[in-house]
């Protein structure tokens, strides 16, 4: 199981579940029961692994790779 992050420049990031911290994790456990209604957005950081990618997606006539993202957590301000 795992989450697809995405910036505001289009680019992809993918979290498996192990990369999330345990309060992101509750988190989506808690958005998961209204995902189908409603599309919550989570801001998020993260650190990108651009070593390794699991798949391509296009955004603004531009491929982008998407990458794994490790160490997700909540984004405090």
């Amino acid at each position: 199981m795992a989450v697809c992050i995405q910036t505001d420049d289009g680019q992809q990031y993918y979290a498996v579940f192990e990369e999330l911290s345990a309060v992101l994790f509750e988190q989506c456990k808690t958005q998961y029961q209204t995902y189908l209604s409603k599309l919550e957005h989570i801001l998020v950081s993260f650190e990108a692994d651009t070593s390794r990618f699991s798949f391509e997606n296009m955004h603004n006539s531009k491929r982008y790779k998407r990458f794994f993202a490790v160490n997700v957590d909540l984004f405090y301000i």
